[in-house]
């Protein structure tokens, strides 16, 4: 376990920005029970809206119309999930379901997720309150509640792309064991634990282009690490450096070859020496220029 609270179930998915669509809709005309199809047409969350959905503070929501609302995520490939935690600032009448074969959130198959979602009061809530999965080639999963509150605050999903789709992309690998980030293996990875004011640790990784020589052969060019607060200003204690070439805010990775590993890369937590006790969160991304 790292720190007070016990090891998330895998890796937090980034879902608001690996291409998933996150849906809503009204189902108040005709009734709508988890397992029946909404009678309205879905709406698409913004941008904005997605990263309220799936970030760590309880105060942004998704604000959603009605007394009543269902949401449906549906993932670019399948995913394989661990852990889920659905949360609204008012729970009353609630559920969830998921589909291995859905095209449209709609059509498909449904089964009855045994979770009803959480009502989210505390910062820590998302940290004690995850529901542990083991679903294998998810395509979609909905979250319906009913409530006069009918806010969307979090849609957390954790787990990974499953065995064999999208072969082509990069991946973190801790460089003491060797286990891509956030597995079922090896949650704990990069869950700095309780960390105090004016503490300096350093995570050494490396990044793997995934791209087989025998499948697609290709090389991932100008991999540009960065940033991103997802509760506080946690974002702003960090930096990465490469090869001891010194620590940035960002840091660009020039080519990595398929099957191949980047050089070594450090990512450095600095805890402000001012910061509040909280459950602060933040991650790291990449995104590759070129594929080729």
């Amino acid at each position: 376990m790292a720190g007070t609270y016990n090891d998330a179930p895998g890796a937090r998915m980034g879902w608001d920005a690996d291409g998933s669509i996150l849906l809503s809709a009204d189902p108040n005309v005709g009734g709508f029970t988890v397992g029946m199809s909404p009678a309205e047409t879905w709406v698409e969350a913004s941008l904005a809206n997605r990263e309220n959905a799936n970030d760590e503070d309880h105060v942004s929501d998704w604000p959603l119309s009605g007394n009543d609302f269902l949401c449906a995520l549906i993932f670019p490939e399948l995913r394989d999930i661990d852990g889920v935690f659905f949360a609204s600032p008012t729970i009353t009448s609630t559920g969830s379901d998921y589909s291995l074969n859905t095209t449209n959130a709609i059509d498909g198959s449904w089964t009855t997720l045994d979770y009803i979602g959480f009502d989210w009061d505390l910062d820590d809530d998302y940290r004690d309150n995850i529901d542990a999965q083991s679903l294998t080639g998810v395509r979609c999963v909905r979250f319906f509640n009913s409530a006069t509150s009918i806010d969307l605050s979090a849609m957390h999903v954790y787990g990974s792309i499953a065995s064999g789709e999208t072969p082509d992309r990069l991946l973190f690998l801790d460089e003491s064991s060797g286990l891509e980030f956030g597995q079922s293996t090896a949650p704990e990875i990069m869950d700095f634990g309780d960390r105090p004011r004016g503490s300096i640790i350093d995570h050494e990784f490396r990044l793997r282009n995934n791209s087989t020589v025998a499948g697609n052969n290709l090389t991932a060019a100008t991999n540009v690490l960065t940033r991103e607060a997802l509760f506080g200003s946690m974002d702003t204690w960090m930096t990465y450096d490469e090869a001891g070439g010194g620590f940035m805010t960002s840091e660009t990775v020039t080519s990595i070859a398929p099957e191949s590993n980047s050089g070594l890369l450090t990512m450095r937590l600095d805890v402000d020496d001012a910061a509040s006790l909280a459950v602060w969160a933040a991650r790291t991304r990449v995104a590759t220029t070129t594929w080729s």
